[in-house]
């Protein structure tokens, strides 16, 4: 992250030592990073930084919104009525998650927690998804669209996006 996102060693730290995301200019490091990328393609392209965190916040909520807002209300009521105190609420499905189970024993950092492809939650997201797949390796007309639209050779762009093509 330090490397990838310009951050040098003044930047903070949480207590396992991660880097303080909210102390990076993700945002504009994204954008300069697709500028550099982009420029090569001549293509001529608006990127603007956006925080969306207050939008998002003061959005109406939706029904998922509300329960999970109730499920995480209820888990966290009953485990501070369980006597238990530093917990953080968290959901796997169904299933409440406690901060000791999220955490690796060995090294105290929270578990990277892998999306469920199998899932219904993801089968469903998925489906409405736009993206390159197997089938369109052989679409020689969306291939060649493709290639117009990015600036590039089929070759060029096989390259750059080929592995796209050889995944589900």
């Amino acid at each position: 992250i330090m490397e990838v996102f310009g951050a040098d060693e003044s930047v903070g730290r949480d207590e396992q030592s991660l880097v303080r995301l909210d102390d990076i200019a993700l945002g504009q490091s994204v954008r300069n990073e697709l500028r550099k990328r982009l420029k090569k393609y001549s293509t001529k392209v608006s990127v603007i930084c956006k925080n969306l965190g207050y939008e998002l916040r003061a959005a109406d909520p939706i029904a998922q919104d509300k329960e999970l807002a109730k499920d995480m209300a209820y888990g966290a009521v009953r485990f501070l009525m369980s006597g238990y105190t530093g917990g953080i609420m968290a959901m796997d499905g169904d299933h409440r998650l406690s901060l000791k189970k999220m955490r690796d024993p060995t090294t105290g950092y929270v578990n990277t927690r892998r999306v469920n492809v199998d899932g219904e939650g993801y089968k469903t997201f998925r489906k409405y998804m736009t993206r390159l797949c197997q089938e369109d390796r052989d679409n020689s007309d969306l291939i060649a669209r493709m290639c117009e639209i990015s600036n590039t050779t089929r070759e060029e762009f096989m390259k750059r996006f080929g592995y796209l093509l050889d995944r589900e």
